[in-house]
């Protein structure tokens, strides 16, 4: 929140087997500087998309969104379509 840069150390980085590459992001609870870290992600993944051959994706996934899920997703695809309906 303060402009100041810090080192970024992700909570999941998975690669599919389609090359594919993700990082996820999971909160218990939402800190101050939360939603502007996650927006530069998604910068991130959207630049590092465009300058190489993989393609970058993002999950954030708060711990109110998962208990909201009335079936937990099964597959990591599942839970890429779960969140992209929130």
């Amino acid at each position: 929140h303060n402009g100041a840069i810090g080192s970024y150390h992700p909570d999941f980085f998975i690669k599919l087997l389609n090359g594919d590459r993700w990082i996820v992001e999971t909160k218990g609870a939402e800190a101050l500087n939360d939603p502007l870290k996650i927006e530069r992600l998604k910068i991130w993944c959207e630049d590092a998309s465009n300058t190489s051959s993989q393609n970058w994706n993002y999950i954030y996934l708060r711990q109110e969104i998962w208990d909201g899920f009335k079936n937990k997703p099964n597959t990591f695809d599942d839970l890429i379509k779960m969140t992209q309906q929130n």
